[in-house]
């Protein structure tokens, strides 16, 4: 299958895993002025671990809340999104956001082991300045961009993934409780809802290139995987969070039934986007079925016989029945011709209906026809 789009190499965040630190921590509550890069907005205490700490308190893999090993490497962070003060932390991206481009924003949170409180989520917030609390030992009071899952199963290391297009201009990215900063009460006495962090990515998405595919076949319902050279259909994508048919028709599938040109946009979850121009050729699949509505078998040789004229069908039966539903005619040959008898007997005039099954020759489509036609002698 063709690789549609590729995301860009280069990571945004300085300091994606928490391993760069001026100094090692030495007590909960140290954040800025320890780790490298990343600081607090606001007067609020997250945690920075490190395997180098002198203190058990933040340690790793054993610290303050017990065994937490990193997702990867020696450090990682701490911040706490439930009760009166919650925490945040923010990183200044090492380039500017360009208005309109698509960014793949992914990282990895874990909770703490025994965890009773359930969150109000963990928000991400991209802005042009750093954000900052109208007064000291306030929280955030600002729409977030994005809102994170919170539904963990256990402590392990959970991945998280989103798409973002760029209002133009974020500098800065902020992970912490943007949602509900009023909140005071949401935890019984005594618990919390703390998220350790590591491994942030933000990189930018490189548009595809528009696939071009010219295709032989009407009458298809669509999504379909194209590989370049040919369609073939294929369950909906599960992970396809929107399809856009044309710019306007917002729709997993599509039933194509005439030639021309058709564009297909759509987005996955991971920020990939998969962009086609399909030109179908009705030319190439098209086929046509004929057959009279009247005939007249009186031997005066003229329309004295029921038959059928087709073009690109795979002709597989006829079946004639009468007004009470009994089969009057039956053929497999698709030259067949009937003359209005049922067993060498004329039968009378009147309608009579008939049922054609076979199929298109280039598309394998399956083709049934029904219709009626009327005999008079």
């Amino acid at each position: 299958m063709l690789a549609l789009s590729a995301r860009a190499q280069g990571n945004l965040i300085p300091n994606p895993g928490f391993e760069d630190h001026i100094s090692c921590p030495s007590h909960l509550s140290e954040f800025n002025g320890v780790i490298k890069d990343w600081f607090t907005p606001t007067t609020g205490t997250p945690n920075f671990y490190h395997a180098c700490a002198a203190s058990p308190e933040v340690g790793v893999p054993q610290n303050y809340f017990g065994h937490k090993a990193a997702y990867k490497g020696s450090g990682y962070v701490g911040i706490m999104t439930s009760n009166a003060f919650r925490e945040y932390i923010t990183v200044q991206l090492s380039s500017t956001l360009i208005k309109g481009r698509r960014y793949h924003l992914s990282f990895y949170t874990s909770i703490i082991r025994q965890n009773r409180c359930k969150s109000t989520g963990l928000d991400l917030l991209l802005s042009a300045h750093a954000p900052a609390a109208d007064l000291p030992g306030e929280n955030l009071h600002i729409p977030p961009s994005l809102h994170g899952t919170v539904d963990y199963p256990d402590e392990k290391w959970q991945y998280s993934e989103f798409c973002y297009t760029a209002v133009g201009g974020e500098k800065y990215l902020t992970f912490g409780d943007f949602t509900f900063p009023d909140a005071h009460h949401d935890c019984l006495d005594g618990d919390i809802s703390y998220y350790f962090m590591d491994e942030v990515s933000l990189t930018a998405v490189e548009d595809p290139s528009t696939i071009e595919v010219q295709y032989p076949v009407c009458d298809k319902s669509f999504p379909f995987v194209l590989d370049g050279t040919d369609i073939v259909q294929n369950q909906t994508l599960i992970d396809t969070t929107s399809w856009l048919w044309d710019g306007v028709i917002n729709n997993s599938s599509r039933l194509i039934e005439k030639e021309g040109f058709y564009k297909l946009v759509f987005d996955r979850t991971n920020c990939v986007r998969s962009e086609y121009n399909i030109n179908i050729k009705d030319s190439n699949c098209s086929y046509s079925l004929f057959l009279p509505n009247i005939f007249t078998p009186n031997n005066d040789g003229y329309n004295d016989d029921f038959s059928m004229h087709s073009t690109g069908v795979a002709f597989n039966k006829i079946s004639i029945f009468n007004r009470i539903g009994q089969v009057v005619f039956e053929s497999n040959d698709p030259n067949f011709r009937w003359d209005g008898q049922l067993h060498r007997k004329d039968l009378s005039d009147g309608v009579y209906v008939y049922l054609i099954t076979g199929q298109a020759i280039s598309s394998g489509r399956i083709i049934q026809k029904s219709g009626s036609v009327t005999l008079i002698r």
